[in-house]
């Protein structure tokens, strides 16, 4: 089994959070619940699996060993992340990597998603700027709408997206300093990871923004400035980096090699994949898989066994 699975896999999580009863969540699959999340870590353990940190994965790759391996990462910076995830995870003594976008601990990201999502539960309609209005009665009216909505601002330029967000809407405004203080960690929270041996925490860029969109100067900027950021409040080299939505649309060769000539050890994608000693040569474009409280085994075997039927098992 292990030419199928490879060495293991890293696993791609967001946030931690109780299940909520609201239908129409369409930001559901960023959450597992904390019930969940042990389970899923006694069932893996129970099967054999060892959960370890992103640098544990990248020896066994440059030595060529290991199997079952499990490495644990968080994206974006969720406060959940230090208040519902550490507690469990430390008690269970299991190792994991928090990627902290600086913007959010610095109340600066425009956490649109999470703002859109709460209006479309709110509402029965949106009216936009443009005179267009979008039906939002039932779940798949919003669901329609959320999609919708989620294509035009991800094509917005970065720069005062806050802003820009604002506008596409004839009567919303939205206070983005509240809704990312109340949902981002502290830059006190990621003091206290970064000082347990456990706690890996890593770089996911400034501002999140779609990389490919950008001039290469300014994704530089974005990767290195975002590690130099956290390394001065940790006191501690940054080592590892996610690329922000991270799959094929969004990263690619050049983002690859950029964070390559910054030095990261690692840096890990959205595409689905486990890893394979090959890909000790593409360090820098690791795929994951992630992990929904929908996941399951079966489904797990089924889509490793597609991979590799395809023989996709490099990233570039």
């Amino acid at each position: 089994m292990s030419l199928l699975y490879g060495i293991g896999s890293v696993l791609m999580l967001h946030r931690v959070q109780a299940d909520s009863r609201e239908d129409f969540r369409p930001n559901r699959d960023m959450a597992v619940s904390p019930e969940f999340l042990e389970r899923f870590i006694a069932d893996a353990q129970q099967r054999g699996h060892t959960f370890v940190s992103l640098d544990r994965i990248c020896d066994a790759l440059q030595a060529g060993t290991g199997r079952q391996l499990l490495a644990l990462t968080f994206d974006d910076g969720y406060r959940d992340n230090f208040t519902l995830a550490y507690p469990m995870l430390k008690r269970l003594g299991i190792p994991f990597t928090v990627y902290v976008t600086t913007s959010f601990p610095d109340d600066e990201a425009i956490l649109w998603w999470y703002a859109i999502e709460q209006m479309l539960q709110q509402q029965d309609e949106i009216a936009l700027a443009d005179g267009s209005v979008l039906p939002c009665r039932s779940s798949q009216e919003k669901l329609d709408a959320f999609v919708s909505l989620r294509q035009l601002i991800m094509a917005l330029p970065v720069d005062r997206l806050g802003d820009r967000v604002n506008a596409l809407f004839e009567h919303a405004s939205f206070d983005w300093r509240n809704i990312c203080a109340a949902q981002a960690l502290r830059w006190t929270d990621i003091d206290e990871l970064a000082s347990d041996p456990l706690v890996s925490i890593g770089a996911h860029t400034v501002s999140h923004p779609v990389l490919c969109a950008l001039p290469e100067e300014q994704v530089r900027a974005e990767m290195r400035d975002g590690r130099e950021r956290i390394e001065a409040h940790i006191g501690a080299p940054v080592t590892h980096f996610c690329y922000p939505f991270g799959s094929r649309n969004e990263v690619g060769a050049r983002e690859f090699e950029l964070a390559r000539q910054l030095g990261f050890k690692t840096a890990t994608t959205t595409r689905w994949g486990n890893i394979f000693p090959r890909h000790r040569k593409h360090l820098h474009g690791l795929p994951r898989v992630p992990l929904t409280n929908a996941f399951d085994w079966n489904g797990f075997r089924r889509q490793s066994l597609r991979r590799f039927s395809r023989g996709r098992v490099v990233t570039v």
